[in-house]
């Protein structure tokens, strides 16, 4: 398989095991590496861990061995409280290695010119261009369409007769976003 369709997936929760299934299924895509927070996941088979049955990709918490094995790029899902400062410098470490980062973890990096604190733009804008890497952040935001989508639309309208809003884009993206080569190699 080529060096640039090889995935690692930082995570194995709701958005991860999303993200694992997507790679696996993807014959363009080869699953490489999961890495996990938990000590009750590591050693244990990633496909397992996401109720897709084995694939033989084991979970493991050591982020030099994923960083090691060089994959083009990396599907960041960790979330959680207080995620979004602690993953910062994940992706500064997977960016100066020349490792494309895929993350909806840190929604606030959608549209960086108005929520993400300028340290981070900083931060990550040299990380990049030091590891000739790239950071696409994509928003899974829960509530977004379900409550703040429909209230901001709903202040443009006169009478609401119904509203309807499904919000689904994550196995699509994670199939289908090209990952380019590095630039560094």
């Amino acid at each position: 398989m080529a060096d640039n369709s090889l995935r690692v997936v930082w995570s194995t929760g709701g958005v991860g095991s999303i993200a694992v299934r997507a790679v696996t299924e993807n014959p363009g895509t080869e699953l490489i590496g999961v890495w996990v927070h938990s000590a009750d996941k590591v050693g244990r088979d990633a496909g397992e861990l996401t109720g897709i049955g084995p694939i033989g990709v084991t979970a493991i918490n050591d982020a030099d061995q994923l960083i090691a094995q060089r994959p083009a790029c990396v599907v960041y899902a960790a979330s959680g409280p207080e995620r979004d400062a602690a993953a910062i410098p994940d992706y500064v470490r997977l960016l100066e290695a020349g490792i494309n980062v895929v993350t909806t973890t840190v929604n606030r990096l959608i549209h960086p010119a108005g929520f993400e604190p300028d340290m981070w733009r900083e931060q990550l804008t040299t990380a990049a261009a030091a590891g000739g890497a790239s950071l696409y952040a994509s928003g899974i935001e829960p509530g977004v369409a379900a409550d703040h989508l429909v209230l901001t639309l709903a202040t443009q309208s006169k009478s609401i007769r119904r509203i309807h809003a499904s919000e689904i884009a994550l196995p699509l993206l994670l199939t289908r976003l090209p990952i380019y080569p590095r630039r560094n190699p």
